[in-house]
């Protein structure tokens, strides 16, 4: 649309918001009125492809452009559009909801069927259960991506806060990096308006409040249970989880890379508290070590192809758009390699704090509900008579 004076200090504060959250610089420039956007001073094309005008130090930057693919939509058009998004976003939603509701749900009444009744195994499978549904979807939407024959670039969303309204920045542009790859899952799973977003803040989150109640639950009801280091060690690992999920590895932010990494460094916590169960129960240390060996692996192995990256980056920063096509395919691997790293680290975690829970009903001096005894056992002995007895509540 046409600037005028009236509007002109609204788009210098818009424009001045998205400098802000990218990094870059951007000038408000004013389109020439003409029934082709490609007369306009702000480049386009027909994807929507649109590259903002940009001064100051780094002229001869390209990237980014901007992704908005409607630009030629009218009022009517955009309305059915965004009904025709509604109609998809409740149909993923409804089966996220689903996802979570059902599946605990099918567990308890699993759980009510077993004649022990072994809880931890029950909470700990099913969180392995959400982890694999988890990573397998980003898996499926990354060899979607390969398949396409397009590139797996950067994609940053700027946020802006519109004038006259509540003071809460919303989506406003998907800034295109195309000569960038992605470097971290969480960064890929920020997108907004894709289908990972907030699901791994999600899935920690509720690994975290399960891991609390898990402990609060064997703390009020076991006689002879007791914290130990491995307890705390889960307990940092599972909040290391949480900050990976909340903080994404945000390139133009360096607090928020800075707590991506502390919760990286904290969730190896999850590792190191599996280990000494293990080690207390003396029955598969081979695992926890064999998981350790493979999440140090991988991480170091994510380190290194982040800085393979940076300097790939580099050597491509002022390339021209005519020729980003040419860089894709090694871009696509770049972003796969970093992906996979860190997804096998973060799945490492995840599953040990799994397997934690799963063996966590049985009596160690470490890393179990507590150390056996003798006073204990005539409880447990006296409590699983009353329940699988002729107690009408069990049945």
């Amino acid at each position: 649309q046409q600037s005028t004076e009236k509007n002109k200090p609204q788009q210098e504060r818009l424009f001045q918001s998205m400098s802000q959250a990218t990094g870059t610089e951007l000038q408000v420039t004013e389109a020439v009125p003409s029934a082709s956007p490609q007369s306009a001073h702000v480049a386009t094309d027909s994807k929507g492809m649109i590259a903002p005008a940009i001064h100051g130090e780094d002229t001869a930057r390209v990237f980014p452009i901007l992704f908005q693919p409607h630009t030629e939509m009218k009022a009517g058009e955009l309305h059915e559009m965004a009904q025709q998004n509604a109609r998809e976003n409740f149909t993923i939603r409804l089966k996220r909801s689903m996802f979570i509701i059902l599946l605990p749900v099918i567990f308890l009444f699993v759980l009510g069927n077993l004649k022990d009744r072994p809880l931890s195994k029950v909470v700990g499978s099913s969180l392995l259960i959400m982890y694999v549904i988890y990573f397998s979807t980003i898996f499926r939407l990354f060899c979607s991506g390969a398949r396409n024959g397009g590139g797996l670039y950067r994609i940053y969303s700027a946020s802006a806060t519109p004038l006259n309204w509540a003071k809460m920045s919303v989506s406003s542009h998907q800034l295109l990096y195309k000569n960038q790859a992605i470097q971290s899952i969480s960064e890929f799973s920020a997108i907004d308006g894709a289908v990972p977003n907030i699901m791994l803040a999600t899935l920690s989150s509720f690994t975290w409040c399960t891991l609390v109640m898990h402990l609060a639950a064997y703390s009020a009801w076991t006689c002879n249970f007791r914290y130990d280091a491995s307890d705390y060690c889960q307990l940092v690992g599972v909040a290391g989880l949480v900050l990976i999920g909340m903080f994404e590895l945000d390139p133009f932010n360096k607090w928020m890379k800075r707590f991506h990494y502390i919760g990286a460094a904290m969730g190896t916590g999850t590792i190191i508290g599996y280990f000494i169960q293990q080690l207390s129960l003396g029955t598969k240390i081979w695992l926890p070590i064999l998981i350790s060996v493979i999440a140090l692996s991988a991480f170091i192995a994510w380190q290194v192809f982040n800085k393979m990256t940076d300097n790939f980056e580099e050597q491509h920063k002022n390339i021209a758009l005519a020729d980003v096509e040419q860089i894709q395919g090694e871009l696509s691997r770049f972003t796969i390699k970093n992906v996979l790293s860190e997804a096998i680290f973060l799945f490492c975690g995840a599953m040990c704090t799994c397997l934690w829970i799963i063996e966590y009903d049985q009596n160690c001096s470490v890393g179990c509900r507590g150390p056996q005894t003798e006073t204990c056992d005539n409880c447990v002995a006296a409590w699983n008579e009353y329940c699988v007895g002729d107690n009408p509540f069990w049945g």
